[in-house]
């Protein structure tokens, strides 16, 4: 009997019988007041990423910015950030944090960094232009120096068949000159390899990446409170309870911010200033 109606289970269940019938799936939707609001992500994140931009040190870049809703709770606005060193993620590229020479780079890499300008600060952007040509001088000099060891080797090999007095006289003469220029082109190196040993030293401080990379959080908490005083409000969308979230990410730190935006909307009135909302405002790291 328990084995005839294991059976009858079995074909019920393969076959349905019995069961009830699948409720048909429910369409997704979207909320009702999201029309409206993409509009405003598009802008938001535009003004906030140029209002970053300006507001942060030299040592920070904005990399990206985007902007998402969550029904019923506000607006997450993410942000990513490089050092001069820099990284970007998903759509770019990494660089190593622990490359200790910009010779690491090639020279075509370097030059696309410098059209490109991801992550770099404008004074290294500067330093890898004069970085390059000192590289492209030195290459030339290197050039002539061969050029000038080659007529050498010639002029002397010619110096030891010669049996005529005046010719040889004329030839050593040569020789001195295109000995003089050789250590003139040597000199000329040594001076280059100086110049840029000096333009290294300003960007390739290994000991003072861990610094830069450590930068106090309250430059960029500051930055960040004058951007959403200043063009948070653009989110005309969000109740005064809903809240703006801004996550900030960098290398592996993460920092979060929680706006409430009835305090934007009374900072951007100048019923506070940056300092005030930031002091009423959640921080928090991971």
């Amino acid at each position: 009997m328990v084995r005839r109606l294991a059976g009858v289970l079995l074909v019920a269940l393969v076959t349905g019988v019995g069961a009830p019938a699948a409720a048909p799936a429910a369409s997704p939707r979207e909320p009702d007041e999201y029309g409206q609001i993409r509009r405003e992500l598009r802008i938001g994140s535009d003004v906030l990423r140029a209002a970053l931009a300006d507001a942060l040190p030299e040592s920070r870049r904005v990399l990206d910015v985007e902007a998402g809703y969550l029904a019923g709770q506000g607006v997450l606005v993410v942000v990513d950030l490089g050092s001069p060193w820099f990284r970007v993620g998903g759509r770019g590229i990494d660089v190593d944090p622990d490359l200790t020479s910009l010779e690491q780079i090639p020279a075509m890499v370097q030059e696309i960094l410098d059209e490109l300008n991801l992550g770099l600060s404008r004074h290294q952007v500067e330093d890898l232009k004069e970085l390059r040509e000192i590289r492209e001088a030195q290459r030339a000099v290197r050039a002539e120096q061969r050029a000038l060891r080659s007529q050498l080797r010639e002029k002397r090999r010619t110096l030891q068949r010669t049996g005529d007095d005046r010719a040889a006289d004329v030839l050593r003469r040569e020789i001195d000159a295109l000995q003089a220029d050789l250590a003139a082109a040597e000199d000329e190196e040594r001076t280059l390899e100086e110049d840029a040993a000096t333009v290294r030293e300003t960007v390739d401080r290994p000991a003072d990446q861990a610094a830069r990379a450590a930068a106090p959080a309250a430059s960029l908490d500051v930055a960040v409170a004058e951007a959403v005083c200043g063009y948070g409000a653009t989110f005309k969308s969000l109740a005064a309870q809903q809240r703006l979230n801004v996550l900030v990410r960098q290398a592996r730190v993460s920092r979060y911010f929680v706006f409430e935006m009835a305090q934007v909307r009374k900072c951007q009135a100048g019923g506070m200033d940056a300092a005030e909302l930031l002091g009423e405002s959640l921080v928090y790291e991971s």
